[in-house]
């Protein structure tokens, strides 16, 4: 739980306001830190499994420091990731409508629309708005907390759902 309690982002200080619309794009399984040092801890569920993200999911960063990104990878919940393991914003591509399969639950299948300048994502009677920052599309429920994300690079599609069962990010 204590680890749970430690701010967690990629990039380590305090909340920043230009910071807080730019998200980072995971661009190889990293590791979350619980501080701007790949020698210190690296943060763990409460099973006491390290937090890993994987290839292609969005964090919101909340922060920077030299080489680090603050994300909340989870609601209130925070660490440190280097920013060498993200996506650089020059390579983001647009992201595509279509029906995808999760890249972290392949057996589910979503259906992400673009019409009328507006994200929708629907599966299974779910139906979420999404929200586009630069490249990378943000679908939340009604308290803001991030569900899913849809962001492209290398020519490829990434869609994740956010769902701790899947995750096991606490």
């Amino acid at each position: 739980m204590k680890k749970l309690m430690i701010s967690l982002l990629l990039v380590g200080g305090t909340l920043s306001p230009a910071a807080a619309e730019k998200y980072a794009a995971i661009l190889k399984d990293a590791k979350v830190y619980e501080e701007a040092d790949p020698q210190g801890f690296v943060a763990q569920n409460m099973k006491g499994k390290d937090i890993t993200v994987s290839t292609g999911m969005v964090f919101e960063v909340v922060d920077e420091k030299p080489g680090w990104y603050v994300v909340e990878y989870s609601p209130g919940i925070r660490g440190f990731l280097v920013q060498s393991f993200t996506v650089p914003s020059g390579e983001l591509q647009k992201p595509e409508a279509g029906d995808y399969p999760l890249s972290n639950n392949k057996e589910v299948i979503v259906n992400v629309a673009f019409a009328d300048g507006a994200w929708t994502l629907s599966s299974n009677g779910l139906n979420l708005s999404g929200q586009q920052k630069g490249n990378v599309v943000a679908f939340s429920d009604k308290e803001g907390n991030m569900k899913y994300s849809l962001v492209k690079f290398g020519g490829k599609n990434y869609i994740f759902d956010y769902s701790n069962d899947i995750t096991h990010f606490f």
